[in-house]
Formats: C-alpha cells, sequence, structure tokens
C-alpha cells in the first residue's frame, strides 16, 4: 500500500497495532478459529458470491442508500469484515435529523438517493486526511478506497 507522506515502516507499524488491536488474533483468525475478514481486506472465499452482489451495483454512480445495501450484502456474504460494513455503510444522509441538523447548520439538504462516485469520494477523503496529516483517519480511508477499487476490478472480471 502507498500512501503519500509516509513511511512503509509508519504503514507497518500502524497496520501491526490496528490489527493486534481490532481483532486481538494473528492472520485474521478469530477466537472460534473461523477466518474472518481483517479490516481494510476483501475476503474472497467465492469470487462468484462477490461479482453476483456486484452487478447490482455501480460504485461511481450510486446512492448513499444503496451503499447501504451494498455493504450489507458483502458483509453478510463475508467479504468485508464488520469495521469496514460500518464505515461503507454509514451514511449520514439516512438518519432522520440530518435535515434538522445539518441543513440548519451548514444549508446541505439530505439526498440519500442522489447518484455520487464512491471511489472519488473516498480518494478525496484520503487526500484531506494527508493533508492534514491524519495518519490514522489516511490509514482507513486508504483501506476503504482499496476496497471499493478491488471490487469495481471484482465486477468486471
Amino acid at each position: 500500500m502507498q500512501i503519500q507522506g509516509f513511511t512503509q515502516s509508519q504503514i507497518q507499524t500502524y497496520t501491526h497495532q490496528t490489527l493486534s488491536k481490532d481483532t486481538g488474533f494473528p492472520s485474521g483468525a478469530s477466537e472460534s478459529g473461523k477466518k474472518t475478514s481483517l479490516p481494510g481486506t476483501l475476503h474472497i472465499k467465492n469470487v462468484y458470491t462477490a461479482k453476483k452482489i456486484m452487478s447490482d451495483y455501480d460504485i461511481e454512480q450510486m446512492s448513499p442508500r444503496e451503499m447501504t445495501q451494498m455493504s450489507q450484502a458483502l458483509h453478510i456474504a463475508g467479504i468485508i469484515s464488520q469495521q469496514d460494513y460500518q464505515m461503507l455503510s454509514f451514511q449520514p444522509e439516512l438518519h432522520q435529523d440530518y435535515n434538522r441538523a445539518i441543513l440548519a447548520e451548514k444549508g446541505i439538504e439530505a439526498k440519500p438517493d442522489e447518484q455520487r462516485n464512491y471511489i472519488e469520494i473516498w480518494k478525496n477523503k484520503v487526500n484531506t486526511y494527508e493533508n492534514e496529516g491524519a495518519i490514522r483517519d489516511t490509514f482507513h480511508a486508504s483501506q476503504m478506497l482499496n476496497i471499493l477499487e478491488n471490487l469495481t476490478v471484482i465486477k468486471s472480471l
């Protein structure tokens, strides 16, 4: 993984600390010994299943509602981790109080069914976090971008 502005050593150290803290078990094993998806990775036990799920979605033209549905389907199929599911499915515009809070504060109305490019959204997040020097946020945003790009490749197979 290449993240601008960070050394490979910083990335490896952070990755090791994150995986150890998040899972508590090495190499993607859970307490029961069952393999799980590590955060920021795709667990492709069945490429056919991933391709089938992705056939219903276009990551570059998708609404927040569709992103939530897609990430749930991928998580249920065991393709993405719980942590990745939470990050991808968190879509503030779907919250019932979004318009009351955000519209009042920033003048931005919720559009939960408006299509957007999630590859570009996550690229922008990576760039923003890099510019702010937020290593942890940059790392997590890079993981999400990597997942979405890999899912786009799987869809095209």
